[in-house]
């Protein structure tokens, strides 16, 4: 009986001691960050040394790193939300034209420039067909 009450105080402790150093280490963490942005090297060196369970770690942030203290700029106003612009329905009565910025194409309308000419292929113009014998082909190993 006694070894249980003894064993359950003992994980009870531990598990204390490990909230304890969670703790610890995030205050020292986020006070030590502090230290060294506003370049603090005396108070750098003594958050790291000393071990207060965060104590000293929050005075620090709260005292003379003041970050709880700052005031926030004053918010920009909001404008109103602008109202909607107004849909047409399909009730309108009033009829839809084209507009002359924006005409629409007509397909049966002729072309205003003439259509493209295809080239022609004359036999000057054509080469002889390539042949796999290597009697035509130069030399260009310089090896006779």
């Amino acid at each position: 009986m006694e070894q249980e009450i003894s064993f359950a105080l003992a994980s009870g402790i531990w598990f204390v001691i490990l909230l304890l150093v969670i703790w610890s280490v995030i205050w020292k963490g986020f006070a030590l960050w502090q230290a060294a942005r506003r370049s603090e090297k005396w108070w750098f060196v003594i958050l790291l040394v000393v071990n207060t369970a965060g104590i000293l770690e929050i005075v620090y942030l709260a005292f003379v790193a003041k970050i709880w203290n700052k005031k926030l700029p004053p918010l920009p106003p909001v404008p109103p939300p602008s109202p909607a612009p107004a849909q047409p329905t399909a009730t309108s009565s009033l009829p839809i034209t084209p507009t002359a910025a924006s005409p629409t194409p007509n397909p049966s309308a002729t072309p205003t420039s003439a259509p493209p000419v295809a080239p022609t292929i004359s036999s000057a113009n054509t080469a002889a067909p390539a042949s796999n014998s290597s009697a035509t082909a130069p030399n260009t190993t310089g090896v006779k």
